[in-house]
């Protein structure tokens, strides 16, 4: 029983908010304002709370301001623990505050049931999470514990939890962060296989194009939180500037590689080709040069000039011819103790047409095969060396090499000077008026008439019968007539006629007068749109450009004014033949290939009539029909966007067939066949 004063006349308000935990569990709570007690009649501050259940020892806690006065049960205490409840089943909480009413709590106590001691102990394990808002990713033994615990109730169990709100709260902030720490974890990784790509780079090289676009394609397929975690990707700029800048770079470079490379044995005649690819080293940027790899052959070369200048040479010149045999490849090795059959189909051919040289007195047989080699563009393995062991035929002859004991024990190369074999090619010092003859045997037991007599080397002829035979290859250009062996001795061979004797052969050291393209080297220096190579050489062998032919067909068109400023990455304006490649693709007469033009490349035979065609629709000229190439078996190789010009040009006579069956449209057109081809064009077309 409480006993309460009545009020008097002035309000002395009520004692502050409390908070009471029985049990561990808060049943006065959000500071005394929501309580689950029921107010005992008409009393404000009188609360009676039915069916509180504890479990055996139980303690009683008020939390209350300071200066408030609490009894729990008469019992001036904050916090009471009984053994067990009551004898009267009542906990009764009285809190007063000064001269306030007091709050009075009566609390009516029950034992718990199973299901309620089950349902607190997983309050409890919730209890001991924490506050949900400050779960972290070390919590997730508790939140698994306390599921546990929830998950092994029974239905009506569950129904007395009292935390399952904030089990589910801490559930969800830890499945947040362990979300956000997983895709931390991913984006690092992520980030990192980037990196790790693009530190794999190294110091950037031209192969390594499809490196950096890999790794770049990789930065890109980041998300952009991926992105803001990479190291490097400034490094990935530099390798991508790099890498253009090689791709700028690189072709012009590569482009003075082969022009050093070009220049081989150096010889007395090779100034001129290593002064000019000095000056084309020289032309290059500093990174183009640094990409060069070849610097030191070029250097080489120059002292190796500068000694062979410097040295007891001779200035006096001397006149020599030279002329170079070949042969086509036998089935089986070549005996000709079997007779004609013997050869086995190996026929000898004429790879360098019979040539007059000005040398110097002192020069050997070797420097002799160097210049003419060079001059015709065939290569050659052991001259440096003072033996030649192999020579590469003619591009017309199918460019093949010729090896000794190629076509047999017996084969092999060799020369004569004035009809004889003689000493080793460096040994061998010409003379005025020398016929020097390199040529292959392909049994020299047999063929060779002068064969030194030595026991292990026998020679076996003695009738005559195979004697010399290469001698036997009609002495012409490369690949205007087949090979001749066997051949009848005795039969009438046929004779050139020359079609412009003297002119070129009188202008040019390496035109002869017989030659079947004088007459039209003779026309294209006359009509100014070709000039010689040198003061005395006109080079006919020599591959045609794309640049020479660009501007052949600009002299031709009296040389308009232009600014060479072409929008090519591989043609400066200071290039001779910028002005031209300006021209011819201003006029629709050439195109180049995306951004360069590829003036140095050698000219295809299809590439040729394309720029005549554009340049006759240019002039408004007469377009003769197209030819029938059928009776060519190759015109599957004409590409679709020369087909046109190519049929227009074999209806025109301005090309034939390479053989009567093979039109070769990727086939290179030397200076002496442009020459002609030009001719034709301005005789048949241009009128």
């Amino acid at each position: 029983m409480v006993r309460v004063a009545r009020a008097n006349d002035s309000a002395v308000g009520v004692s502050d908010p409390v908070s009471i935990s029985i049990d561990g569990n808060e049943v006065v709570k959000n500071n005394g304002t929501t309580v689950n007690g029921t107010p005992v009649g008409e009393r404000k501050n009188v609360f009676c709370f039915d069916d509180v259940a504890v479990d055996g020892e139980f303690e009683v806690k008020v939390d209350a301001s300071e200066g408030s006065h609490v009894y729990i049960n008469n019992n001036p205490e904050t916090s009471v623990t009984y053994d067990k409840i009551p004898g009267h089943d009542i906990v009764r909480v009285i809190v007063q505050n000064d001269e306030c009413e007091p709050l009075i709590y009566v609390f009516n106590l029950r034992q718990m049931t199973e299901d309620e001691k089950a349902a607190a102990a997983v309050d409890a394990l919730i209890e001991a999470i924490g506050d949900p808002a400050e779960v972290t990713l070390g919590s997730a033994a508790a939140i698994t514990a306390a599921e546990e615990a929830y998950n092994a109730l029974t239905e009506d169990q569950k129904a007395l939890v009292s935390k399952t709100n904030d089990l589910t709260a801490a559930r969800t902030k830890y499945d947040e962060l362990a979300a956000a720490a997983d895709k931390a974890k991913k984006d690092q990784a992520a980030a990192k296989g980037v990196d790790d790509a693009i530190e794999a780079l190294g110091e950037v090289l031209l192969k390594d194009e499809a490196a950096v676009v890999a790794a770049r394609a990789a930065y890109n397929a980041l998300t952009d939180d991926q992105r803001a975690l990479v190291k490097n990707e400034d490094a990935l700029k530099a390798a991508e500037a790099k890498i253009a800048q090689l791709k700028e770079d690189t072709p012009k470079a590569q482009a003075v590689e082969k022009q050093i490379a070009a220049i081989g044995e150096v010889t007395k005649y090779k100034e001129e080709e290593i002064q000019s690819a000095r000056i084309a080293y020289e032309a290059l940027t500093d990174s183009q040069k640094a990409l060069v790899g070849n610097l030191a052959v070029l250097e080489a070369a120059e002292k190796a000039l500068e000694d062979l200048k410097s040295g007891s040479g001779s200035d006096d010149t001397i006149k020599v011819t030279f002329r170079l045999i070949g042969s086509t490849k036998s089935t089986q090795d070549v005996d000709l103790s079997k007779g004609e059959e013997g050869y086995y189909t190996a026929e000898y051919q004429n790879w360098i047409k019979t040539r007059t040289y000005t040398m110097h007195s002192d020069d050997s047989v070797y420097d002799l095969f160097v210049k003419a080699t060079g001059d015709a563009g065939i290569e050659s393995k052991g001259a440096n060396k003072g033996y030649v062991s192999a020579v590469k035929a003619p591009d017309s002859l199918g460019g093949y090499w010729l090896e000794e004991f190629t076509n047999g024990t017996y084969s092999g190369w060799m020369y004569t000077m004035d009809g004889k074999h003689t000493n080793a090619i460096k040994d061998q010092k010409l003379k005025d008026g020398a016929d020097v003859v390199f040529h292959y045997v392909n049994d020299y037991r047999y063929e060779v008439e002068d064969w030194f007599d030595e026991p292990a080397y026998p020679a076996a002829a003695t009738d005559g019968e195979f004697y010399n035979r290469w001698l036997e290859a009609a002495d012409v250009r490369p690949g205007s007539q087949g090979g001749t062996t066997p051949v009848d001795p005795a039969a009438e061979q046929p004779v050139e006629t020359p079609e412009n004797p003297g002119g070129a052969a009188d202008r040019f050291i390496d035109v002869e007068a017989n030659d079947w393209f004088a007459g039209s080297v003779d026309y294209a220096v006359e009509k100014g749109f070709m000039t010689g190579t040198g003061a005395d050489t006109f080079s006919p062998d020599k591959e045609l450009t794309r640049g020479m032919l660009v501007s052949m067909l600009y002299s031709l068109e009296g040389v308009p004014a232009e600014d060479g400023k072409t929008a090519f990455g591989d043609v400066k304006t200071s290039d001779w033949f910028a002005k031209g490649v300006d021209w011819a693709v201003e006029n629709g007469v050439a195109a180049g290939y995306g951004e360069n033009f590829g003036p140095d490349d050698d000219i295809t035979r299809e590439q040729m009539v394309v720029m005549l065609y554009g340049y006759a629709k240019l002039k408004g000229y007469t377009l003769a029909e197209g030819a029938d190439l059928s009776a060519y078996k190759d015109t599957d190789e004409i590409s679709t966007w020369a087909l046109e010009a190519v049929r227009w040009a074999k209806g025109a006579n301005l090309i034939t067939g390479r053989s009567a069956d093979m039109l070769a449209p990727k086939g290179t057109t030397t200076r002496a066949e442009a020459a002609t081809i030009l001719r034709n064009f301005l005789e048949n077309v241009a009128k």
